[in-house]
């Protein structure tokens, strides 16, 4: 670590909550290119919600390992008294000290953090409202050159700011989990992965997701007598129970599966979003390896009235393994 970056060519990723209605992504694009001309600046996304440090860091580390070892990552989602720069894996990692980077650092096998020195920027006034532009840009600018050094540029860090992440509990019957993401198509995304289902799941699993502040209404006997609590809805239960083919996961040992979101119910694990009819819930393993709870040809979180950070229940259950007519 610390070692001159490459500059055949070098690799930027650019992660914003800048939008594209303005010139403010242009503007960081213009610090790059100015000063390393051959650097190749990949638009990772510019649509993170506004200084949402939580969405931002989940983003990021959904796509930074697609690209090879040398890669710089700005990341200008907020802002903060200070601006980090983090080598992982062979990485380096330039953004605001608010969270952002949680997720990589935490998933990291090797990182090293140190905060940029004051006296990077590029030259003339520095915006105190735009570090993005005058100081993560130009410091990506520099090391993209190669002829700067990361300890040229920061002092190493102990201590920085993190997010409080949501992980996945394992209990006597199951697990616990959480929504950490909602796509911009309505997806539900939680943190519930395959390797989770592969260790912790038997045969048989109840899944069950959950709102706060709504009625509660009783579950039909059948649940009732398997000791599964009743989970709040705004309806009687929904008509809307579809049984879906289950996925080729016969190496998750798992059979079926029963998905209960407000007032909804799924039966199995489908492969694809169009493996049901239009309006109605499916859930899957997604392209992120985790548990997806979707609505075919509509936003899931609209239609369920679920958010990021609503839980999601999983528990052994004796249902017959069924197939999607």
């Amino acid at each position: 670590m610390g070692a001159i970056m490459r500059s055949d060519r070098a690799i930027i990723t650019l992660m914003t909550d800048f939008g594209r209605a303005d010139s403010y992504v242009a503007e960081v694009k213009g610090v790059i290119l100015s000063s390393a001309p051959e650097a190749q600046i990949v638009d990772a996304c510019h649509e993170i919600p506004f200084a949402d440090s939580m969405a931002g860091a989940w983003v990021l580390s959904q796509y930074w390992s697609f690209y090879p070892a040398g890669t710089i990552h700005v990341a200008g989602v907020g802002n903060s008294r200070r601006n980090l720069l983090a080598e992982v894996d062979g990485h380096v990692f330039l953004a605001p000290d608010n969270g952002v980077l949680a997720f990589v650092l935490r998933d990291a096998k090797t990182s090293r953090v140190s905060a940029l020195r004051g006296e990077v920027h590029r030259p003339g006034p520095v915006s105190s409202t735009f570090h993005g532009r005058d100081v993560l840009a130009w410091a990506a600018a520099l090391l993209a050159k190669g002829d700067v050094k990361v300890s040229e540029l920061s002092d190493p860090v102990e201590r920085w700011i993190s997010l409080e992440l949501p992980l996945p509990q394992a209990t006597s019957d199951g697990v616990v989990g959480s929504v950490v993401h909602v796509d911009r198509f309505g997806n539900l995304i939680t943190n519930i992965t395959r390797n989770m289902l592969e260790e912790g799941c038997p045969s048989l699993l109840h899944i069950s997701m959950e709102n706060t502040g709504r009625d509660a209404t009783p579950l039909a006997s059948e649940e009732a007598a398997s000791g599964v609590a009743a989970l709040p809805t705004t309806k009687s239960p929904s008509p809307m129970l579809r049984q879906c083919q289950d996925a080729p996961l016969a190496e998750l040992g798992c059979t079926s599966y029963l998905i209960r979101a407000g007032s909804c119910e799924i039966v199995g694990l489908c492969t694809t979003y169009a493996e049901v009819p239009p309006g109605q819930p499916v859930a899957l393993i997604g392209s992120s390896d985790r548990l997806e709870i979707s609505m075919a040809g509509e936003s899931a979180a609209v239609c369920l009235e679920i958010k990021r950070g609503d839980p999601v229940r999983i528990r052994k259950m004796g249902i017959p393994n069924t197939k999607y007519k």
